[in-house]
């Protein structure tokens, strides 16, 4: 998440590769109607499919599946 994300300025494209462990998910952009980036990142997020599967060496899991939310 960007703090003061109200003043921080547009900064173009935040690429991410790999995966994400958080207790919270935070804003990253503000976004005019037209969809433009005001403040903040355009965010790209790339996920390796193949980590449905099995994790990375030493990446740290629970080993369990938990539904963190559903849309139908």
């Amino acid at each position: 998440m960007v703090e003061n994300l109200n003043t921080f300025p547009s900064a173009g494209t935040l690429y991410f590769a790999g995966g994400i462990i958080g207790e919270q998910n935070g804003d990253f952009a503000i976004t005019n109607g037209a969809g433009s980036v005001t403040n903040g990142f355009n965010l790209k997020l790339k996920y390796d499919e193949r980590f449905m599967v099995v994790a990375p060496p030493a990446f740290p899991n629970s080993g369990k599946l938990e539904i963190v939310s559903w849309y139908e």
